[in-house]
């Protein structure tokens, strides 16, 4: 049986499930007027989320804090109704559009595999492993338990398996990695490097060692893993950010990063550098809030 804030999660799916069969801008539209419906002010919703928000997020927001809302609201029942639609409807989703194949392709070259980091974003988590393997790269991706929906008994074995179904079928493998079983997945992603294979690694700010970083008016939270895994193997890292994610995704490989070593500097400095090519892609691609914690 699902927990209660499992069946609070599964309640948006449903809700969200007849905008799945409708025109797809028709569809966002509805969930945009749902996502501002469920944050009106006098919502026992909205209380809840406004208390979850950290006092510095509410602080930088002032007086927007409820516009806020309602749009982060709006990006996440997007993000669930891009999943169902990949589900129900696979056949209408958009093709996603990749751009710098030619950084893998070059990184490849190398003969000692890449780690392509891949920044979350709105749609990516499909578009990103569906570009790839349309490209002929199909990857091999580390993943956790939890992944989309709980990490909880429900979730784990009733709707993560379903949710990642728009995913799955573009991979080549699927490494599973938790607290409790570190050693083995890393040894499976070592082994695959050293086949000369693509690994994808998803940025969270939940991993055990995280830096941040200054990111346009804001912070950027980066973990130390792929930098040191990279390091030891001697695979070329490339960051991966995906825009234009509503109707079509285009997804971005970016230069080889520097990765000089496992120490702090060598870490920081190839932080910086993926940072670096970020706001570049930002700048050029994006129009972002200031004075966020991204």
């Amino acid at each position: 049986m699902p927990t209660r804030k499992e069946a609070h999660e599964l309640g948006f799916y449903i809700l969200l499930l007849p905008f799945v069969f409708l025109p797809p801008s028709v569809g966002t539209k509805a969930a945009g007027l749902l996502a501002r419906f469920l944050m009106r002010r006098s919502s026992e919703y909205h209380v809840i989320v406004a208390r979850l928000m950290p006092s510095a997020v509410r602080e930088a927001l002032g007086p927007s804090d409820h516009e806020a809302a309602v749009q982060a609201e709006r990006v996440l029942l997007r993000e669930k109704l891009l999943l169902m639609r990949a589900i129900i409807t696979p056949w209408r989703s958009p093709r996603p559009r990749l751009r710098g194949i030619e950084h893998l392709e070059e990184a490849l070259s190398v003969g000692r595999g890449v780690i392509l980091w891949v920044h979350p974003c709105l749609g990516s988590n499909v578009a990103v492993k569906r570009a790839l393997s349309e490209s002929g790269h199909p990857l091999v991706h580390l993943s956790r338990p939890g992944h989309p929906f709980s990490s909880r008994p429900f979730g784990i074995r009733v709707m993560n398996p379903l949710l990642r179904r728009p995913e799955v079928r573009f991979l080549r493998e699927r490494v599973q990695i938790d607290d409790g079983n570190l050693i083995g997945p890393l040894r499976r992603l070592k082994t695959r490097l050293a086949e000369n294979l693509p690994v994808s690694i998803t940025v969270t700010p939940h991993a055990s060692t995280v830096n941040g970083v200054a990111f346009l008016d804001g912070m950027c939270r980066l973990p130390t893993g792929p930098i040191e895994l990279a390091a030891s193997t001697g695979a070329r890292l490339l960051p991966v950010f995906t825009v234009g994610s509503g109707r079509f995704p285009i997804v971005i490989i970016g230069p080889s990063q520097p990765v000089t070593g496992k120490g702090g500097g060598a870490i920081a400095a190839c932080q910086e550098s993926v940072v670096t090519w970020l706001e570049t892609v930002s700048y050029t691609h994006l129009t972002l809030p200031t004075n966020r914690e991204v």
